[in-house]
């Protein structure tokens, strides 16, 4: 079972798993899933959360890879950073 922190939300997750299954992507490319309900922009401001954070990296071109961390966090392993950093703009 997944431990969540005080700022992650289901989004996150999903951006995770799909980044661990078809990754590096971009948010463009993440929001076209059927499981994302979200719009570009704000799947992008989770992405860059996410990095921002260790669960992912910015891998140039505007895409994103899972870190370990990420991937320890997908397996329930880690709850990830209990205090968030925001992503810069």
């Amino acid at each position: 079972m997944r431990r969540s922190t005080t700022w992650t939300e289901l989004l996150d997750e999903r951006i995770l798993e799909l980044l661990a299954v078809d990754g590096p992507l971009r948010p463009s490319r993440v929001a076209t899933d059927d499981r994302v309900p979200w719009k570009p922009g704000h799947v992008a401001e989770r992405c860059r959360r996410l990095a921002a954070n260790g669960l992912a990296r910015h891998v140039g071109d505007d895409a994103y890879a899972i870190t370990d961390d990420g991937e320890r966090y997908l397996d329930g392993r880690t709850a990830g950073t209990s205090r968030p950093t925001v992503a810069k703009e």
